[in-house]
């Protein structure tokens, strides 16, 4: 009947809905219905820990920026300039369900971070003719 027509057209166009949302949003995301409302609902709220000296806030609105978007659930940084440390702190959660504050000392999973510095230094010593990438 038309009824029972309506009824499939409104579960299908309601579950296309919901796949596209979730699978537009964001790897972190942190939960079904938080990905679902795209941040509007059940989302956990930012919160960091630590210094951040006078000039350097902006940092902190990245980074809740990063995670309010879903792009990060807990990252910890420390940033040095000319000597002095201007930045130290923590972000986030260090669980899926951001129910454990991340700490300094949480145990973080890093893929390929060497491959940047290693390149760079090769490209200083190729500089320095201390290396040639020929030989």
């Amino acid at each position: 009947t038309m009824i029972h027509g309506f009824k499939y057209f409104i579960v299908t166009v309601f579950a296309s809905v919901v796949v596209y949302r979730l699978a537009n949003a964001p790897p972190a995301r942190h939960s079904f219905i938080c990905a679902l409302t795209n941040g509007k609902l059940q989302c956990p709220k930012f919160r960091y820990s630590g210094d951040v000296n006078t000039g350097w806030e902006s940092i902190i609105d990245d980074m809740q920026s990063s995670f309010e978007k879903g792009y990060e659930i807990g990252n910890s940084i420390a940033i040095w300039h000319k000597g002095k440390m201007v930045v130290d702190v923590t972000t986030g959660y260090e669980d899926k369900h951001c129910t454990i504050p991340y700490k300094k000392d949480t145990i973080q999973l890093v893929f390929s971070s060497t491959k940047v510095w290693t390149a760079i230094a090769i490209a200083i010593l190729v500089d320095r003719d201390k290396l040639d990438y020929n030989r």
